[in-house]
């Protein structure tokens, strides 16, 4: 199961998508400038993973649901854990959403 979310200048739309363990989102950024993807709470991005930021970046496990950088470009994250997991754009904190992850 995926979901697609697009991110513009007004914020992620849907705010709020529902998925099943091991399924998929794509932030889609049709903001004309940079997003960057991170797990709650601003700035430590410690929520999905229990780890910070500084630990994680980059993320080469793709484990803790963390864009670790600006980009143009669209972002996808794989969800491993049953939750509510809620996000923001590391660069506009004020914009923000939440995935809801359901048992398979």
């Amino acid at each position: 199961m995926s979901a697609t979310v697009t991110y513009s200048a007004s914020g992620f739309s849907p705010s709020e998508v529902t998925i099943k363990k091991g399924g998929t989102v794509t932030w889609t950024n049709s903001s004309g400038g940079q997003m960057w993807i991170a797990s709650a709470q601003h700035p430590s991005h410690v929520v999905y993973a229990g780890t910070s930021r500084e630990e994680h970046c980059p993320d080469a496990t793709g484990a803790a649901f963390d864009q670790c950088a600006g980009s143009t470009g669209d972002y996808s994250f794989t969800f491993q854990k049953v939750g509510t997991w809620n996000y923001h754009d590391h660069l506009n904190a004020q914009k923000f959403g939440k995935v809801v992850v359901v048992v398979e």
